[in-house]
């Protein structure tokens, strides 16, 4: 009777001791794949890559992209869903300011199990170099809640950005584009010129966090969604917001400031 209660006490202590030890992430064999419009695109221009899911025998039903890339070489401004994966997840941000990106997408019925494009990025080059992207190893393919990646499945590219970096008469062409946008006429006062400055240097937006306009900015949001059809994502459309919040060339501030 003492060898049977030794005997269970022995094996709880092991069941206890398993129960605290975490379970490997189940894996599989899909893979991400990155492919380039371009491998030397100039400074300026804009690019695109494919990110194509490889299911390699597995069933998907969801697909999370977790994208890094240099900040002072590339900007990222949107990425577009492919066909594969039908329906945007929750949750999505492009910080061009540390070089990431992360969007996820799934599909509400059916799975997938042949090989085809989850979405395409589109960056704009800022200078020349090489420039890798890379999909994180913290990225997902998934099939009802369990990882279905292969640990090797995660890939990269390198682009190499030619030319020179954009230069002030670059930024101010770009800005005057916003400006006729917004304005709905070119630059024709000091006060327009001030306007397009901001737009291509951000000379309006205040540095001290106390100065700055809620308000304003918050209406800003609505005019710059309402014009382009997305939310701010390039640091050109930021500078665009900013000169809309700060000066009066784009808006009339007079019934919000009366609030």
């Amino acid at each position: 009777m003492q060898k049977a209660r030794v005997f269970v006490l022995g094996l709880a202590i092991v069941l206890s001791s398993l129960a605290n030890v975490p379970l490997a992430r189940a894996a599989g064999a899909s893979t991400f794949w990155l492919s380039s419009s371009s491998a030397a695109p100039a400074v300026g221009s804009t690019f695109t890559i494919t990110i194509t899911v490889n299911p390699n025998g597995e069933s998907l039903d969801t697909a999370r992209a977790n994208l890094s890339y240099p900040p002072t070489i590339l900007e990222g401004e949107r990425f577009d869903l492919g066909t594969q994966f039908t329906s945007l997840s929750p949750g999505y941000s492009i910080n061009n300011a540390a070089g990431t990106m992360s969007f996820g997408a799934f599909r509400s019925s059916g799975r997938v199990t042949a090989s085809g494009t989850m979405a395409t990025v589109t960056f704009r080059v800022l200078a020349p170099g090489a420039a890798t992207i890379a999909i994180g190893s913290d990225s997902k393919l998934i099939n009802d809640g369990e990882e279905k990646v292969s640990a090797a499945g995660f890939g990269k590219i390198t682009v190499s950005g030619s030319g020179s970096s954009a230069t002030s008469k670059d930024l101010e062409s770009q800005a005057l584009v916003n400006f006729g946008a917004f304005a709905g006429h070119l630059p024709a006062s000091s006060v327009d010129w001030d306007a397009l400055h901001c737009m291509a240097y951000d000379t309006c937006y205040p540095m001290d966090p106390a100065m700055r306009n809620v308000k304003h900015e918050a209406q800003s949001l609505v005019v710059f969604g309402a014009k382009y059809g997305h939310i701010p994502v390039t640091s050109m459309d930021w500078k665009a917001l900013h000169a809309i919040a700060y000066t009066s060339i784009f808006y009339d501030w007079t019934a919000i400031d009366a609030q």
